[in-house]
């Protein structure tokens, strides 16, 4: 029996440069419904919800491709809003395309929320430190206090996923006799080609929140199908 999976984006949909690496590892019975918080939003309405002091700002794509960076704080009703019209249209899964921790959003259905599935996978792995990616640079601070709690060793790097080219050369340096390490992509926008990349660059390997959802979606389905 088909079933439906909404994926929801904190920009706008569709997010094919998302999709294009997700869609592939689903089950053949899943069928996507994609949807983004800012979807009915004229740009001026968008401009609107950039950061304001004190917010914590998180960057996404609109679907003429264009990034722009929006408050936490302000997209945090459009989110609700939408997760309340999918479950309207008998979705199973709800999946948040965002790595920010989303605790305050709630669903009737089934709510994939990243930061959950990416903290469970650390858990289970056991690295003594991580490396977090992260897209902007006002982000560190917030990124230090949502893994920190994990109570390793960490590494903050800003790559921003939209424009960066990765330059290996100062975290090899960094790097030098730190073992058990593990890379953590903190951002949906980042693609498979680039973590694989960094990963054989330093040798140690990755988290990545597109294959974490993919993963967690296709165990789901399989719990699905044993309950019949």
């Amino acid at each position: 029996m088909i079933k439906k999976v909404a994926f929801l984006t904190i920009g706008q949909s569709p997010r094919e440069d998302i999709f294009s690496e997700i869609i592939p590892r689903l089950p053949s019975i899943c069928q996507v419904i994609q949807a983004g918080a800012l979807d009915d939003l004229s740009r001026e309405e968008i401009d609107r919800l950039k950061p304001e002091e004190g917010h914590l700002p998180l960057i996404t794509r609109l679907r003429n491709g264009q990034t722009v960076i929006v408050s936490r704080e302000k997209i945090l009703p459009f989110l609700q809003a939408r997760i309340n019209r999918l479950e309207q249209e008998e979705v199973e899964i709800i999946a948040l395309l965002c790595t920010e921790d989303f605790a305050d959003l709630h669903s009737r259905k089934k709510l994939l929320l990243p930061f959950n599935l990416l903290k469970k996978e650390i858990l289970k792995l056991s690295p003594s430190g991580l490396i977090v990616f992260i897209p902007l640079k006002e982000q560190r601070k917030l990124a230090e206090a949502k893994w920190r709690a994990l109570e390793i060793e960490l590494l903050i790097e800003i790559l921003n996923p939209y424009q960066d080219a990765f330059n290996s050369s100062p975290l090899t340096d960094k790097l030098d006799r730190k073992e058990n390490f593990l890379l953590l992509f903190d951002c949906l926008g980042y693609s498979i080609s680039l973590a694989q990349s960094i990963s054989e660059q330093l040798a140690l390997p990755y988290l990545l929140p597109r294959l974490i959802i993919a993963q967690e979606i296709n165990r789901l389905f399989s719990e699905f199908q044993v309950s019949g």
